[in-house]
């Protein structure tokens, strides 16, 4: 409105430059006021269902191909945890030593060096009891410690012929110094991430093959061997896989709780609203490479007022879960609950808020499969609630707000709004617009009579299909006393009335192509004074 008011001010003021100075007598007190009179259009617009509701709902609207009918989506969503926090790799410690006898300190005399080697069969410890054949690592890092209390010094190796990487052994080593009368200390630390480890040593699972070596070096120290090691720590740590192979066993999936808003029910205030063919359809997607035996729980609805609805009838007990056939794959499976098998249609034109649902769900059942995962493998389980906009609203009431500001501009006199309206949907609707303050109390109303307010239903079929839209055009006036209420306003109240045609006797249908043209101009008298 107030962006109007300039509008008319620029109006007026373009039109004063066009005029010559000579053609007034600017001293005449006759010509010290104008008042001119300026027509301007001001809504040009189609609105479609998705334009109505796109404002106040959460809800998306699809078409129905076959039939050309609008539906109403609500998504919900449940999902697992995944696969990286399904299948923790917990942080691993290996500890060990050399040590130099008298034959091994005569040949080290000798030759100059000494090769030791310790084979090590270590068992990877694991989480939850599950049997790991192999992983992929994402992250990872071995870390060596190493203490020497021996008088020669060398290179301390360690090398997984089960870990490769591009193809590549993972061995890797750290250099240690002599120790002459007090230990020496050295350490590494190396990057574990793209390692493809196999378990399965000889085989068993959870076993991992390790060849620890320590290559001496004649120090030239002319002191005793005997009771003192080469001690070595190996800390496996931040440990996280991007994919897993074994037996992963029978273990609960920890999976949130979810509900599904539905918003179209949260801004009336009474009468009926009536949906015919309301679904619910469950998508269930996972990834795991496991079987999982799921149980729909608490599947009810939650009302504004009064006790939560169960939701009944032909839930599949359990929900039927697919196993994907690869890595990377999604089984998906699905099941509908309609008004003819379950009491679906029920529970919706109760006008619930919410449909709150949650899921149990173990995996392998039946166990004696080999599994696998990624780090994004999920179980997830989606409630998609359908509306066709197929049935009947009768003395539907809905109510919003809005906030509001016009300045007062002096030059504005009066105005007549003039609304055209022309309607395309099954339904019609009273609409008032109160101009309130900030506690919302009415200062004045858009239409000073109420019944200006009604826009008629468009004609239709037996079926409930528009044929015909209908017209109605309406001039509202407002005078300079009405103009000084609304200036003072601070809110919009805005409330409607909705009947569908003929309802509840019939539905209607809301297609595609349904839509309510709107075309509002404006004739404003304005009153400038020049002097």
């Amino acid at each position: 409105m107030k962006k109007i008011v300039a509008a008319f001010i620029l109006f007026s003021f373009t039109i004063s430059a066009c005029i010559k100075k000579d053609d007034f007598n600017f001293e005449d007190p006759s010509y010290s006021i104008w008042q001119p009179e300026v027509a301007l259009p001001l809504v040009n617009s189609v609105l479609t269902m998705d334009d109505l509701l796109g404002r106040a709902d959460s809800g998306t609207l699809e078409i129905d191909s076959a039939t050309d009918r609008v539906i109403l989506i609500y998504d919900g969503n449940v999902y697992s945890v995944n696969g990286e926090d399904f299948l923790p790799l917990l942080d691993q410690q290996d500890l060990g030593e050399f040590r130099l006898n008298a034959p091994d300190s005569a040949q080290l005399t000798g030759s100059g060096t000494l090769l030791q080697q310790l084979p090590r069969d270590f068992p990877f410890t694991v989480a939850n009891g599950e049997e790991l054949d192999s992983v992929v690592l994402k992250n990872g890092m071995l870390n060596v410690s190493l203490i020497n209390t021996a008088p020669h010094g060398g290179t301390f190796s360690v090398r997984i012929p089960a870990a490769r990487k591009n193809g590549v052994v993972f061995d890797q080593s750290v250099l240690f110094t002599p120790a002459n009368g007090t230990s020496t200390s050295a350490s590494g630390s190396f990057d574990l991430s793209g390692y493809s480890i196999d378990f399965t040593a000889g085989t068993s699972s959870n076993r991992l093959d390790i060849v620890y070596e320590a290559d001496w070096a004649n120090s030239g120290l002319n002191l005793a061997c005997t009771d003192r090691p080469l001690s070595f720590t190996i800390d496996y740590d931040q440990l996280r896989l991007s994919a897993a192979y074994g037996d992963f066993r029978q273990r609960s999936l920890s999976i949130s709780v979810d509900s599904s808003e539905l918003t179209i029910f949260q801004n009336t205030l009474g009468g009926t609203i009536h949906f015919d063919e309301p679904k619910f359809v469950f998508n269930i997607r996972n990834s795991f490479g496991m079987p999982v035996r799921a149980i729909l729980q608490n599947l009810v609805s939650i009302p504004r007022t009064g006790p939560n609805i169960p939701v009944t009838g032909a839930i599949p007990n359990p929900i039927p879960v697919g196993v994907p056939g690869a890595p990377g794959l999604v089984a998906a499976t699905s099941f509908t609950l309609d008004k003819n098998n379950s009491n679906v249609q029920t529970v919706v034109n109760a006008e619930p808020e919410y449909i709150s649902y949650d899921v149990d769900a173990t995996t392998n059942v039946p166990s004696g499969t080999r599994n696998f995962l990624l780090d994004t493998s999920r179980f997830s389980v989606d409630l998609r609630v359908e509306l066709p906009l197929v049935g009947y609203a009768s003395g539907l009431s809905v109510q919003d707000t809005a906030d509001f500001k016009l300045e007062n501009v002096e030059e504005l006199q009066s105005a007549i709004f003039r609304l055209y309206t022309s309607n395309g949907f099954p339904a019609q609707s009273w609409t008032q617009v109160y101009f309130t303050d900030s506690l919302y109390q009415p200062l004045d109303s858009l239409l000073f009579d109420p019944q200006d307010g009604l826009v008629p239903a468009a004609l239709t079929n037996a079926q409930g299909i528009v044929i015909s839209p209908t017209v109605k055009t309406h001039d509202e006036p407002f005078d300079r006393s009405r103009l000084e209420r609304i200036f003072q306003a601070k809110k919009l109240l805005i409330h409607g009335l909705i009947d569908t045609r003929n309802a509840p006797l019939q539905s209607v249908e809301i297609h595609s192509n349904n839509s309510l043209l709107i075309k509002i101009g404006v004739r404003a008298s304005l009153k400038i004074d020049f002097q």
